[in-house]
């Protein structure tokens, strides 16, 4: 699937890491969870109406979405993604 971004129509890639390995690679240990092996999308995402927002158009979560000021931005998790991303 590919994740546009809502206001400039830019693609949106997956981080190349986990957060697991990014805590890995700066010597510390990731315990626990499958929350932090997940693949990430560099974005966030709106609940509300689905947009997503690249990294150069986002507001700092939790902002109010810029395209319909209902939802609270959350961070690109794949799984959040998959299950609000309206394109």
């Amino acid at each position: 699937m590919e994740i546009k971004c809502a206001k400039c129509g830019k693609v949106i890639a997956k981080t190349a890491t986990s957060i697991a390995d990014d805590i890995r690679r700066g010597g510390g240990i990731a315990i626990g969870g499958s929350g932090l092996e997940e693949e990430m999308y560099k974005c966030t995402i709106c609940p509300a109406c689905g947009s997503a927002f690249c990294l150069d158009c986002q507001r700092p979560s939790p902002d109010p979405c810029p395209k319909c000021s209902k939802g609270e931005l959350r961070p690109g998790f794949a799984d959040l993604v998959q299950r609000y991303y309206k394109g």
